[in-house]
């Protein structure tokens, strides 16, 4: 049994240490250290960090960014209109 605990270590360290950013290698880290399992460490390892303004050093890259923001904005706040369209008509149902 001691020999799999010291691959799995071994494993999840590789995993770990496999992660390009240092966020998301700590994040990882602590995933190891909560108890996840291989796999999920694996899972966070492989995320992408998410783009900071300092990461965005051209006009362009800030205007793509910006755009994303204001889709994504746009697409939660038609979210936001569903579930309140649906509390009120859960309102009036009961």
């Amino acid at each position: 049994m001691s020999g799999d605990t010291s691959s799995n270590n071994d494993e999840m360290a590789k995993v770990i240490n496999s992660a390009k950013d240092e966020m998301v290698r700590c994040m990882a880290q602590r995933a190891a250290d909560s108890g996840k399992t291989v796999e999920q460490v694996k899972a966070i390892s492989r995320k992408k960090a998410k783009a900071t303004d300092d990461d965005l050093e051209s006009p362009e890259q800030l205007r793509r960014e910006e755009k994303r923001l204001e889709r994504t904005i746009e697409r939660l706040n038609d979210r936001l209109v569903q579930v309140q369209e649906t509390l009120l008509n859960m309102g009036e149902c009961e």
